[in-house]
C-alpha cells in the first residue's frame, strides 16, 4: 500500500515517482488544475518551499506596491513641508523634541488637505482629535512630541490614531541633521520621501503576510472541523495545501492593485479567494476515478 501511494505503474513500468516531483510542477498546477495540485501536496507537502514562496511573494509584492504608490505622495510631501514652513518657520527635529521658530499660539491649531493626506499642526499630541467629517481618511499630525498618524474607514470608524514617530527617536540625531527650513527644504523632502517609502514597504509587507497566513490558517481549521480530520498529524498537510491555495488569488489581487483598480488588498484577496475555491471545485469535477483492475 505504501509503495502504491508513492508511485503508480502501467504495464509493469514505473511512470511516476514521488521523489522526482518538484515544487515548480505543483505551483503551476495550482493555476490550471488546483485539485490535482492538492492531491500531490497531500502526498508531499513541500513545507520549506511553500514558506519561502509565501515570504518571497509578500516581499516582492510589497516592493512593487510601494514603488507604485510612493511617487504619488511626492506632491503631498512638497506641499506639506511648504505649509509647515509658512505656519511655523524653521522646524528642528533634535534633542528628543520638535521645535519651531514661530511662537504665535494661533498657528498651533492649523490644518490643510493635501492630495492624499490631511496635515494637522498642534502644540500637544493630547490636544489632537481626528476629524470626524474630513474629506481625507488618513493624515499626519505634527506636534512637540513627534509625528502622529491617524486613519479612518469610509464609514467614519477610526482605524488608527497613534504617535507614529515619538520625538524621543530624534534624541540621538545631531542638531542639524533633520532640519526643515527654506534652504534645506529639498533635502528634507528627500529624507521624508525615503522614510515614507520604508514605512510603506514594511506596512505593505505586514498586510500581505497577515492576509496570506490568516487565510491559510482559517481554511485549514475549517477543513479540520468540516472534514473531521482524525489524526492530528494530518492537519499539517492540510495547512500546507491551504497556504498553497492562497497563492493564485494572492497574485491576481496584487496584479489588480498594480493596475490601479479601485479596492483594498484584503477585501479583494478575500473575494478572489472564494472565487478561486469555486473554480477549484468545478474544475476538479472534470476528473474521473478509474477502478483498479483485479490483480492476476
Amino acid at each position: 500500500m505504501n509503495q502504491a501511494s508513492n508511485q503508480f505503474s502501467k504495464q509493469g513500468q514505473w511512470i511516476f515517482s514521488l521523489n522526482a516531483l518538484r515544487y515548480s510542477h505543483v505551483f503551476r498546477l495550482l493555476f490550471s488544475h488546483p485539485k490535482l495540485a492538492c492531491a500531490l501536496l497531500a502526498m508531499r507537502p513541500f513545507w520549506g518551499k511553500t514558506l519561502l514562496t509565501a515570504l518571497a511573494l509578500c516581499i516582492v509584492g510589497s516592493i512593487f506596491l510601494t514603488i507604485n504608490a510612493v511617487p504619488e505622495y511626492g506632491a503631498d510631501i512638497r506641499q506639506g513641508t511648504q505649509f509647515v514652513l509658512d505656519k511655523l518657520g524653521t522646524v528642528k527635529f533634535a534633542d528628543g523634541a520638535v521645535n519651531w521658530t514661530e511662537t504665535n499660539e494661533s498657528t498651533y491649531t492649523s490644518s490643510t488637505n493635501l492630495p492624499h493626506l490631511r496635515l494637522d499642526i498642534v502644540k500637544s499630541w493630547s490636544e489632537f482629535t481626528p476629524p470626524a467629517n474630513s474629506t481625507r481618511h488618513q493624515g499626519l499630525v505634527l506636534c512637540k512630541e513627534g509625528i502622529g498618524f491617524w486613519m479612518s474607514a469610509s464609514t467614519g470608524e477610526l482605524l488608527a490614531n497613534e504617535l507614529m514617530i515619538p520625538a524621543a527617536k530624534f534624541r540621538t540625531l545631531p542638531e542639524d541633521t533633520l532640519v526643515l527650513s527654506k534652504e534645506k527644504q529639498s533635502n528634507f523632502c528627500k529624507i521624508a520621501f525615503w522614510t515614507l517609502m520604508a514605512a510603506l514597504f514594511f506596512a505593505q509587507t505586514l498586510t500581505l503576510l497577515k492576509s496570506l497566513f490568516l487565510t491559510g490558517i482559517v481554511l485549514s481549521l475549517a477543513w479540520l472541523v468540516v472534514g473531521r480530520i482524525r489524526p492530528l498529524k494530518a492537519y499539517w498537510r492540510f495547512l500546507s495545501i491551504a497556504f498553497n491555495l492562497c497563492f493564485p488569488p494572492f497574485l491576481v489581487a496584487l496584479f489588480w492593485l498594480l493596475m490601479d483598480m479601485p479596492s483594498d488588498f484584503e477585501t479583494l484577496f478575500t473575494l478572489l479567494f472564494f472565487i478561486y475555491l469555486i473554480y477549484a471545485v468545478i474544475e476538479g469535477r472534470k476528473g474521473q476515478f478509474l477502478p483498479v483492475p483485479p490483480s492476476k
